[in-house]
């Protein structure tokens, strides 16, 4: 029989080289399942003005947006990091969603969210935004090709 690891390094080095692999495979892991917070709302955007209230102003447009705020609910308060969830009552063409945060100009958040969109809603676990009072608008075609327009609000602080 030829030589084996334990005649060649000591017990303790041998224990040393085991937990090396072993270390770097559980920091891997860790690390993958660890959800990575979103910027969904900046400083910078969240300080610019307000839209003049007259503009786009359509009373029962809410009615008609053809989704549920789940999260934070509805005229919420919540604190940063917050979970955001938008259920469509209907599927929707993922491709059609805009969303924006209603400021003058309006910041589009499309590509923020692209990836947490699927045809039954929008579920971002880690969205971040500075404290404030929120207004976004939800724009998107449903699967029977109806455009939905509605508001989602709600309000981070300190």
């Amino acid at each position: 029989m030829g030589p084996t690891y334990s005649g060649i390094i000591s017990e303790g080095r041998r224990k040393r080289l085991l937990l090396v692999p072993a270390a770097a495979l559980i920091s891997c892991l860790g690390f993958s399942n660890v959800a990575r917070a979103v910027t969904l709302i900046s400083s910078a955007e969240a300080a610019l003005p307000n839209q003049p209230p007259l503009e786009m102003s359509v009373r029962g447009l809410d009615a008609m947006s053809g989704f549920v705020q789940v999260l934070p609910p509805k005229r919420a308060v919540a604190r940063a990091p917050f979970h955001m969830v938008i259920r469509f009552q209907e599927p929707c063409h993922p491709s059609s969603v805009v969303m924006s945060l209603v400021k003058q100009p309006a910041v589009d958040l499309t590509a923020r969210i692209r990836p947490y969109l699927t045809p039954q809603g929008i579920d971002v676990p880690d969205a971040q935004a500075p404290p404030g009072n929120y207004k976004i608008r939800l724009i998107y075609r449903d699967a029977a090709g109806r455009e939905r327009v509605g508001n989602i609000l709600f309000s981070i602080e300190r």
